[in-house]
């Protein structure tokens, strides 16, 4: 049996964490990068949730594709390119 994927609507949910990191823009004048992390389960496809997420802040989106493929013709990233948690984010 194939049930397909179950994709579910978050864009309220989406919408009150662009109000979030917007107060707290406003609050912190020097707050200029905020890490948010989404996985599959949020919508079923993390990265979509990523660009659905940068259209709501008035962001632009990031061409995943293209990202891979200037990651994968360039060897030096390749050491790099897997993340296995967060804190591989402060080396």
């Amino acid at each position: 049996m194939d049930f397909g994927k179950i994709v579910k609507n978050r864009r309220k949910d989406m919408l009150e964490y662009v109000k979030k990191v917007r107060d707290v823009q406003n609050e912190s004048s020097n707050l200029h990068d905020v890490l948010i992390a989404f996985n599959n389960h949020f919508v079923g496809f993390g990265p979509q949730s990523v660009n659905d997420f940068l259209k709501l802040m008035n962001m632009p989106e990031m061409d995943w594709k293209t990202e891979l493929e200037n990651s994968d013709n360039n060897p030096d990233k390749h050491a790099d390119r897997f993340q296995s948690s967060l804190s591989d984010f402060s080396k």
